[in-house]
């Protein structure tokens, strides 16, 4: 191996190899890439030395993600570069698994059929290496992830110094890891859109597309330790088709009414948002209107909330009173966020009676204007 010097000088009469975002130069056993920011907004890729230490520890534990070798940094006129040296990643981009619009139709099914026959071990060693680099500022899109039908899959292009593996204990994270884990998938299906696609491609494309949903749904549940705590919540996030096909491959039962001890939780989680964001409003971090704009929203969301709510008897809703699927569910969002807006006015009320926060009376103050323009 040579030094960084050396492949820079390289790259300068080669093509850009990366198949999306920054620059990157392919050799044999390295790839170089290039993060370019102008020098106004400061350093390109900031804390790339800390993520660096990181990865190396990460590569040598066995996780999937290629080692940084070296970093060198300069400023060309007004535009601050930083060079990043590491190991190639083995196999090929995902994006080649992900020409859901090619006219090669064939081949996007062949890539699909390698992904549903692929080993276990393969999907397991995914989702172990997403849980230990889960705060490190996973991207997932095609192109930050390579796939060998040998080695499995790797991940490349990490934002964050951030060490810290998932939290099983943490039904968010748990969400979110399967948010990330549908990578595999969310890419690979044939689009109804493709012009080139016969129907009966499109519907094996589909079928293939719920089997590599399958095996990743089954290597989770070998990977996070006592899943069947939040398979149920994870399960809600998932379209009717897709569940119907879970279902009639026994995955689970078809039941996803919420329980007793799920409405317990339900209502406690609930509760929890509400008070996390008055905090927010107390310490001044947000505005009245970004509580229901954002805040509650996303939070709903991102624990699997506001999909529980279309499987509690407390929604009384019914989807035959709505033309299709998307307009029941958006009501029913819409519902959701009313009880909870409710449930914070209540609450920021209370605090405003018995405090003298800016923030809060600022609040206040919004809550009322708005309750005057809805009048």
């Amino acid at each position: 191996m040579e030094s960084i010097e050396y492949y820079i000088d390289k790259s300068l009469e080669m093509k850009n190899g990366s198949v999306g975002g920054s620059a990157a130069y392919l050799f044999d056993d390295v790839a170089l890439v290039k993060y370019v920011l102008s020098t106004e907004y400061g350093k390109a890729r900031a804390n790339e030395e800390e993520i660096a230490k990181i990865v190396k520890q990460k590569n040598e534990e066995g996780v999937r993600t290629p080692k940084h070798i070296a970093i060198k940094r300069e400023v060309i006129d007004d535009k601050n570069i930083c060079w990043v040296l590491q190991e190639k990643a083995v196999g090929e981009t995902f994006t080649e698994y992900a020409q859901v619009y090619s006219e090669n139709v064939a081949e996007q099914l062949k890539r699909q059929y390698i992904l549903a026959a692929a080993p276990s071990r393969h999907y397991e060693r995914f989702i172990s290496d997403i849980c230990s680099l889960f705060n490190m500022g996973l991207e997932l899109k095609p192109k930050n992830f390579f796939y060998d039908i040998n080695e499995g899959f790797t991940i490349i292009d990490l934002l964050e110094a951030n060490e810290t593996p998932i939290n099983f204990n943490s039904l968010e994270e748990i969400v979110r890891l399967n948010a990330l884990a549908r990578s595999v998938f969310n890419f690979t299906c044939v689009s109804s859109y493709n012009k080139y696609a016969t129907d009966e491609q499109r519907e094996l494309s589909r079928n293939l597309n719920y089997k590599i949903m399958l095996r990743v749904l089954e290597a989770m549940e070998k990977v996070v330790p006592d899943f069947e705590r939040y398979k149920r919540w994870v399960l809600r996030k998932y379209s009717q088709e897709e569940l119907e096909f879970l279902k009639v491959n026994n995955y689970y039962n078809g039941d996803l009414k919420l329980t007793l001890e799920e409405k317990k939780y339900f209502w406690q989680k609930i509760n929890e948002i509400v008070n996390t964001c008055l905090i927010k409003i107390s310490n001044g971090e947000v505005e009245y209107w970004e509580i229901e704009a954002n805040e509650i929203r996303i939070a709903l969301s991102s624990c699997g909330i506001s999909e529980a709510w279309l499987y509690s008897d407390d929604n009384k809703l019914v989807p035959s009173d709505y033309d299709d699927n998307y307009e029941y569910e958006m009501s029913c969002s819409d519902m959701l966020m009313d009880k909870c807006m409710e449930l914070f006015n209540i609450r920021l009320q209370e605090l405003a009676n018995n405090s003298n926060n800016e923030f809060i009376t600022r609040a206040i103050n919004e809550m009322e204007k708005k309750k005057k323009h809805q009048i």
